[in-house]
């Protein structure tokens, strides 16, 4: 597939770029993206990325639009009914942003070959499987990886961005900056003045200045800290060698690229990692995470999605998450019967 290099429109993106940054943005236009599984969750993440001026967008899908897709896919109608769900879909998209290259591949199951021509793919509204197969397919070849669906009110979203990934700013924020009034240089305590809460985390990284006195200080590259209470932080044994302390100082975070390493999602199925939101419900996660697996290996199984109401149907997903339950996690049905009652009802205001 040949994708034509994307130019960066500075008064378009004017206000993208102040929030974000010239370097995020200039990647995002180089960045070429598969969206694979156009239902109600691709559509939307498809819609948000075209406008966001991602350089090249392809979607991608094997299913055809239902009834059940006019509820919650909001770019078809009655008359795409039996229709390719991307096909049908993509003049809108299309039509959204025209400084973005937007594709529709074919209607075939998706191959390594497909994804070695982009960065990123992100499969929504396939099997387990499915999300397998192709989440190997992208390791392999150094891309990275999202996969993410919605059932009612019950969503999930998994991501694999490889080995060794790295990470300029975790979190967004502007470096945080604090006066000193005094550094113990035997200790490497180092005090805020007056008190001031430095708001600093342990493994931030800081440059000093203008101290006065222990002046080798303000000549080190970033200093790793470890932070003892909201007012002073240590930064080891950097100091002992250094001239006494005198006066003043400012101390001012640095962030330093980081480099992280994601599980593939056959590792994190085994042994997954939970962002916790709610600690009154510190389970949830954990049943949530054995349900969608209870959900995909009954439509497997029985080729076909649980029915909507059906004491059956609920109680062989039931069956199935007991199976599966190897580590004794507690699971009341209550946990289970309003995924089977809601799933199918995947209004926009629901599901996306």
């Amino acid at each position: 597939m040949k994708m034509k290099k994307m130019t960066f429109d500075t008064n378009l993106y004017s206000r993208q770029m102040y929030a974000m940054g010239r370097s995020a943005m200039e990647k995002l236009r180089e960045a070429k993206v598969l969206i694979s599984g156009i239902g109600s969750v691709g559509l939307e993440i498809s819609k948000n990325l075209i406008l966001a001026g991602i350089g090249h967008v392809s979607i991608h899908d094997a299913k055809v639009v239902s009834w059940n897709d006019l509820s919650a896919q909001f770019y078809v109608t009655e008359n795409d009914i039996g229709k390719n769900r991307a096909e049908a879909s993509f003049s809108r998209l299309q039509e959204l942003n025209d400084s973005v290259q937007c594709t529709c591949l074919k209607p075939n199951p998706l191959s390594e070959d497909d994804i070695k021509n982009f960065d990123l793919v992100i499969v929504t509204d396939a099997s387990f499987d499915s999300q397998l197969e192709i989440d190997g397919w992208a390791r392999k070849n150094g891309k990275r990886f999202i996969s993410s669906d919605a059932r009612g009110l019950f969503a999930y979203v998994f991501v694999d961005f490889g080995l060794q990934f790295c990470i300029t700013d975790e979190n967004g924020e502007a470096c945080k900056e604090v006066i000193l009034e005094h550094i113990n240089c035997e200790t490497g305590d180092v005090y805020t003045l007056g008190n001031t809460m430095h708001g600093f985390e342990d493994g931030d990284h800081v440059v000093f200045s203008e101290v006065v006195g222990a002046s080798e200080l303000n000549n080190l590259d970033p200093v790793p800290i470890r932070v003892l209470n909201s007012y002073t932080f240590n930064i080891g044994t950097i100091a002992k060698n250094s001239h006494p302390y005198i006066e003043g100082g400012r101390a001012k975070q640095v962030k330093v690229p980081k480099h992280v390493d994601f599980k593939t999602l056959g590792e994190s199925l085994k042994n997954p990692d939970f962002l916790v939101w709610d600690f009154a419900k510190f389970d949830s996660p954990h049943q949530m995470h054995l349900l969608w697996q209870a959900l995909f290996s009954f439509e497997k199984k029985y080729d076909r999605s649980p029915n909507v109401r059906s004491v059956e149907d609920a109680e062989l997903l039931g069956s199935i998450m007991k199976a599966m339950n190897t580590d004794g996690l507690d699971i009341p049905e209550k946990s289970f019967k309003p995924f089977l009652s809601k799933r199918e009802e995947i209004c926009s205001q629901w599901r996306l």
